[in-house]
């Protein structure tokens, strides 16, 4: 993507930014899911601290869609800039 102005800059800066929010939330998601998977096979963890993992987990996927929406009208709009000023070169 050839950037040719600050606009698009910072577009492209937003894109990548949630883009790597969204990688970090996935691998939250992963450490918790791997959490639950060694704690059901101990009883070391309690209800209340399998309740507490849930609901951060709950929040990750809430936090995830939400990313995942931002990052495809960032990609949108930094598509559209591009388009527009390649037809206007």
């Amino acid at each position: 993507m050839i950037l040719n102005n600050s606009s698009d800059f910072n577009q492209a800066y937003l894109l990548e930014y949630h883009q790597q929010t969204r990688n970090y939330l996935f691998a939250i998601i992963g450490y918790l899911h791997l959490l639950k998977k060694n704690s059901c096979l101990s009883t070391d963890i309690s209800d209340e601290q399998a309740e507490y993992i849930k609901t951060i987990e709950d929040h990750c996927f809430q936090l995830l869609e939400h990313e995942k929406k931002l990052i495809s009208i960032l990609f949108l709009d930094c598509y559209r800039q591009s388009f527009s000023t390649t037809q206007l070169n």
